[in-house]
């Protein structure tokens, strides 16, 4: 069986299965909409799954599904049920079978005050006891001190300005590095100094176990489906862990492909606030973080450019179209850094 060009993971699905007491030759059929991994829709005996095979990094053998299965499994010790439930995972295959989701992607400019405050719940219930923090792992790129926030962001553009372009598009894109984008980071360091010194906040101070949370990571309304019921069911956990939540925050409003209402940028902050253990720290890093992170979200979107990149795309879907889409994501960085504001709460969409 093929799926988007590739060998769909028939016999490893039938293992899974297996595991948990079915049997039979499961019908796989692939899914749109992975950017990094492989979908599929199982079914079997009436029932049905999601198999997600993932992108194997040969820097980081079983990291992203490792991540994801634990979290997951965390989640579902809490009785959290805005998440799909894991039932079986084989790490030396690559290939997790997860409960199946009946929803529909969330369209742009449908994110309603409920969706708001579903994801506020979602990380108000991630949150251990304090006397029982769960061992899991730091979320992608988390940030313990205000300094290593700045320098990460700054490496992101330093990584796309040494770029030696090939084509056409890739020079726009240096181009564009250069001339917009490196300038728009150092305004932003500007503001973020000028921010942490009105909030008095330490560059170099690390947050305190304590103050660090639970984060879905990549967290937003691009990860969520739309249930019959109304209902958000998040997806996508294969960065998450441990993290600083102002970086939550900044992400939520800055990611741009179902953007959240800015509108609610503050009230948003108010509700993670009020469940943390130092709001005011909370808010204040936020206000520093947030020009930074928006020049980190114009990088992410530029990630077709590099290689590493590239090769998760292919992976997901061999009819990707590399260059069609690097030309949509420079145009998606030009209209973000167009957006860039260098205050917290942010002006409307």
């Amino acid at each position: 069986m093929r799926a988007a060009g590739t060998l769909a993971p028939v016999t490893e699905v039938s293992t899974l299965l297996q595991s948990i007491g079915v049997t039979g030759e499961p019908l796989l059929s692939a899914l749109p909409g992975g950017r990094n991994n492989r979908l599929y829709q199982v079914q079997s005996g009436g029932h049905s799954w999601i198999a997600k095979a993932y992108f194997r990094d040969p820097d980081h053998p079983q990291q992203r599904q490792t991540v994801e299965w634990r979290f997951l499994a965390w989640a579902d010790s809490r009785g959290i049920r805005c998440v799909p439930k894991p039932i079986a995972c084989d790490l030396a295959s690559g290939v997790s079978l997860l409960e199946f989701v009946d929803g529909s992607p969330i369209i742009p400019g449908q994110v309603t005050h409920l969706d708001l405050a579903a994801a506020s719940d979602f990380f108000r219930d991630l949150q251990p006891p304090v006397h029982s923090r769960p061992q899991l792992p730091e979320a992608s790129e988390a940030c313990w001190t205000l300094e290593s926030h700045r320098e990460l962001v700054a490496a992101r553009v330093a990584r796309l300005a040494a770029l030696s372009p090939h084509d056409e598009i890739g020079a726009d894109c240096l181009e564009f590095v250069l001339r917009e984008l490196q300038p728009r980071l150092l305004e932003s360091i500007r503001v973020f100094d000028r921010q942490v010194g009105q909030w008095q906040l330490s560059l170099a101070t690390e947050l305190s176990v304590l103050q660090r949370s639970l984060s879905p990571s990549d967290f937003g309304y691009h990860n969520a489906l739309r249930m019959p019921n109304g209902r958000i069911c998040f997806v996508d956990f294969e960065y998450a862990g441990w993290d600083d939540p102002a970086k939550l925050v900044c992400d939520f409003f800055c990611q741009p492909r179902v953007p959240a209402p800015r509108e609610s940028a503050q009230s948003f902050m108010e509700m993670i606030g009020g469940l943390v253990s130092d709001e005011r720290a909370l808010t204040g890093r936020v206000h520093a973080l947030w020009p930074l992170y928006q020049v980190k979200w114009c990088c992410i979107v530029l990630n077709e450019f590099l290689q590493s990149a590239a090769n998760r795309r292919e992976f997901a879907d061999s009819t990707w179209d590399a260059d069609a889409q690097r030309h949509r994501q420079l145009q998606l960085a030009r209209t973000l850094l167009e957006k860039w504001t260098p205050e917290w709460p942010p002006s409307p969409n």
